[in-house]
């Protein structure tokens, strides 16, 4: 199954850049896995409220979803010369987004979630939109990234050429610790359970 997101924009970021403009771009993966990892443009122009519109694509695991161990992780960073700074993320279950769809998942799909820090204090808004389609067969599997989903002539392979696998989390064996969407405060009990 694939799952297409548009990183369209955020609104009412924290400022993290205290004497120079925040430039703002985000890093979008399943679980936070790096292999899966896909960046936006940086924005240099619109400081706290930053726009891409970037297309994504991500292959995942239909059982993966219905078992709910996958998770859209979207980190939120300004660009810096001495180094770039978290902002803050937005975590949310792919079954949460395909439960929302209610039987429609090939049609796009807009939301909004918070952006919060890691001790979960509000950071903004983030919007994106999302849809679904069903890959009855894909021999071979690719990254993609800014792709107009309406033209299948601008496929475009990533650099290695490595695939975009969405993987579940590792629930079993290490520790894994699930920070619910919208910055909601999760119970010790609920995470050594996980």
């Amino acid at each position: 199954m694939e799952l297409r997101v548009n990183v369209m924009y955020a609104k009412d970021l924290k400022r993290v850049n205290h004497i120079t403009k925040m430039k703002v771009y985000g890093v979008v993966s399943v679980n936070g896995n790096a292999r899966t990892s896909l960046k936006t443009p940086v924005d240099k122009e619109n400081g706290s409220n930053p726009e891409w519109n970037c297309r994504m694509k991500f292959l995942i695991d239909e059982e993966d979803v219905h078992d709910n161990l996958l998770f859209l992780v979207f980190a939120l960073k300004s660009r810096r010369s001495l180094g770039d700074r978290d902002i803050g993320t937005v975590q949310v279950s792919v079954k949460e987004l395909l439960d929302q769809t209610y039987g429609k998942h090939m049609v796009e799909h807009h939301v909004s979630y918070g952006v919060v820090s890691p001790e979960g204090k509000s950071r903004g808004i983030l919007s994106f939109s999302y849809k679904f389609e069903r890959n009855l067969y894909c021999p071979v599997p690719y990254q993609y990234h800014q792709l107009p989903w309406h033209d299948p002539r601008s496929v475009q392979e990533m650099p290695g050429g490595s695939p975009v696998f969405a993987f579940p989390s590792p629930q079993h064996g290490a520790s894994y610790l699930y920070t619910p969407p919208h910055g909601m405060p999760l119970d010790p009990v609920q995470a050594i359970e996980k």
